[in-house]
């Protein structure tokens, strides 16, 4: 999306948009906050109403306030929004739902809940800041998959909706210590070790929970954390 000179308010709609957008790039994210909120219902034109809850949810989603971006970019979707705001608000949902309270609540864990989980864990933040400057293409670091460790699938593909496996769980939990340089033994975390990510009796439960997956991987944080101390 480009910034927008003309709108509801003709120049002086556009002026303030612009003045918004610099304060964004700029990284003043609260201030770009303050004046897309101001600017937002003032805007009856459809066009720069989508440009303001753009930068207004990625102001948020910056300022790690999920809920508020979630908010933003489903009213630029309601007011004519691209595919754009379908991608922040699906990689959104994972950053919200792989809080480890959620994932704790989960009958089964998604791969992109999983990543999240990781990133929230084991790296600080879900969100990458650099995208900040970028654009849609920066969306891979809202939900760093790659170095948190759930690797494509053998098609190439992330598929962050399907379920993480119990054998998926072992290997990337154990790619996890490795990485991390974490004094533990993998098959350590689990029962019967290896054989606990081969062995299920059923294959609803060759999937893994979101109270095992929390509970291992703060086992792993506990581990790193002693050996860091």
């Amino acid at each position: 999306m480009s910034c927008a000179s003309t709108g509801g308010q003709g120049a002086r709609g556009g002026k303030e948009l612009n003045r918004a957008v610099e304060s964004f790039i700029a990284g003043d994210f609260q201030d770009a906050v303050r004046r897309l909120e101001e600017l937002a219902p003032k805007t009856d034109s459809e066009e720069e109403l989508r440009e303001v809850y753009y930068y207004l949810g990625r102001s948020y989603l910056v300022l790690e306030e999920y809920h508020r971006a979630i908010d933003a970019f489903t009213t630029g979707k309601a007011v004519g929004g691209g595919s754009v705001f379908d991608e922040y608000l699906l990689r959104l949902d994972f950053v919200v739902s792989g809080a480890p309270d959620a994932v704790t609540r989960s009958e089964k864990v998604t791969r992109g809940q999983f990543a999240a989980l990781i990133d929230r864990m084991f790296y600080a933040a879900a969100v990458d800041t650099s995208l900040a400057g970028g654009g849609a293409s920066g969306l891979a670091g809202l939900v760093s998959v790659e170095r948190g460790g759930v690797q494509p699938m053998p098609d190439g593909k992330l598929h962050t909706e399907a379920y993480v496996t119990r054998g998926a769980f072992y290997a990337t939990v154990a790619r996890l210590v490795r990485e991390r340089d974490a004094s533990l033994d993998p098959e350590s975390l689990f029962e019967n070790g290896y054989q606990w990510a081969l062995t299920a009796p059923d294959e609803e439960s060759n999937f893994v929970t979101g109270r095992e997956v929390v509970d291992t991987l703060q086992r792993v944080a506990d581990a790193i954390e002693k050996d860091n101390g």
